[in-house]
């Protein structure tokens, strides 16, 4: 029988100094509509790697971890936390989960570690609840809502599914009752592509340690934006002067409201333009 391709390369650490593509929310799920028709490859054997990438990654960072907490969420993100879970009960570990919807059929058994109560211990914990689902504010109408208060209350590790739940995956906005800030250790694990919300507004803070695993198969798309770090951008010549490194327009600021347009304006100078000028009614 022969031996199928992985679909998801191993996952490696995102660091400073390389250049990466950055997807919206919206480009990544036409992404993998795209790549599940045209690798002719079942949606199972997509979100079972997902969730064996999660389960090695995981244990990677924190081998020592015997009791796990998976919580599962609608959809792809769901489905991958799910096989996470079974992947890390065949390792020995512990697992209890907290889930939205029902196993597969492939992992019902799976069921059997579903509970029902917020766990009071746990070693690690793996967010599989909205990844890159989540476009509206959480309310306390959420079922997920208590999952996640006490998911980021915790001081103990937490590994994200593609995105944080509660982050906004195309700009960064916190969409959570409050933003989880300064806590235990946090990774997330982007696969596919990674979002432009992890590295702008409140990703940064709530993202922790950025992972990437890539698929094998080539993106049918170009990137909405591209991550790129100070030590890639090219050195400027000691004569050099403001005439010849770029020249800025911002637009706006009405009266009273001219806060935004003067961020603009200050963050293209910090970050290498050679002229701004800020036009303003």
């Amino acid at each position: 029988m022969p031996i199928e391709a992985p679909l998801l390369n191993t996952p490696r650490l995102v660091r400073a100094g390389q250049s990466h593509g950055l997807w919206s929310g919206e480009s990544l799920k036409q992404w993998t509509h795209s790549l599940a028709q045209s690798s002719g490859r079942p949606q199972r054997d997509w979100v079972s790697q997902a969730g064996h990438q999660l389960a090695r990654l995981s244990l990677a960072l924190h081998p020592h971890a015997q009791r796990i907490w998976v919580c599962c969420g609608p959809g792809a993100n769901g489905l991958d936390g799910w096989h996470a879970a079974s992947a890390l009960k065949a390792m020995g570990k512990t697992v209890l989960i907290s889930a939205t919807h029902s196993p597969p059929d492939e992992l019902k058994a799976m069921a059997a570690h579903c509970i029902t109560a917020l766990p009071q211990d746990w070693d690690l914990a793996i967010d599989a609840l909205y990844g890159i689902g989540l476009s509206r504010r959480i309310t306390a109408e959420d079922q997920v809502l208590a999952w996640l208060s006490h998911l980021h209350h915790a001081s103990g590790p937490m590994l994200h599914a593609d995105v944080p739940s509660g982050l906004c995956p195309s700009t960064g906005t916190w969409l959570g009752p409050e933003v989880p800030f300064g806590l235990g250790p946090r990774y997330t694990l982007a696969m596919l592509g990674m979002s432009m919300g992890l590295w702008t507004h409140q990703g940064r803070d709530v993202a922790g340690q950025v992972w990437l695993s890539e698929s094998s198969l080539p993106c049918p798309t170009r990137a909405d934006a591209e991550l790129v770090h100070a030590t890639q951008l090219p050195p400027r010549a000691h004569d050099s002067h403001k005439g010849r490194n770029g020249h800025v327009i911002v637009v706006g600021g009405q009266e009273g409201m001219q806060g935004a347009a003067l961020l603009a304006a200050r963050s293209a100078l910090t970050h290498g333009a050679g002229v701004v000028h800020w036009h303003a009614p």
